[in-house]
């Protein structure tokens, strides 16, 4: 039996990707509602984050850029052992998180300030 370079690479691939297959299959630990992934990462595992557009001024834009860079730079000051690095979409979740349990005169106060 004569077996080619392309052939027997062709066959690796196929093992890896069976194992891959295999591992997949295998039951993975599924967060609990009140286990944190990270700060401001959603809360469970199969909930899926879908990119959206915000249109912002590019003053807005820094300001918001601002914010998750200040967070990170003090997580780093303060050398937090939960250290992770937010980003742009955190910063929007976790405003949204927070606004979300507000009481409607918490929000309209919040809002009109």
């Amino acid at each position: 039996m004569k077996f080619s370079r392309q052939s027997l690479k062709y066959s690796q691939e196929k093992l890896k990707s069976a194992e891959a297959f295999v591992d997949a299959a295998e039951p993975k630990k599924i967060p609990s509602e009140t286990e944190r992934r990270g700060r401001g990462k959603p809360r469970k595992s199969e909930e899926l984050t879908k990119p959206v557009s915000v249109s912002l001024t590019q003053t807005d834009l820094k300001t918001l850029d601002d914010q998750f860079k200040r967070y990170n730079m003090l997580a780093y000051k303060q050398q937090l052992e939960d250290d992770k690095p937010l980003n742009r979409s955190d910063i929007v979740r976790l405003m949204a998180n927070k606004l979300s349990v507000m009481s409607d005169d918490e929000f309209m106060a919040f809002i009109t300030d």
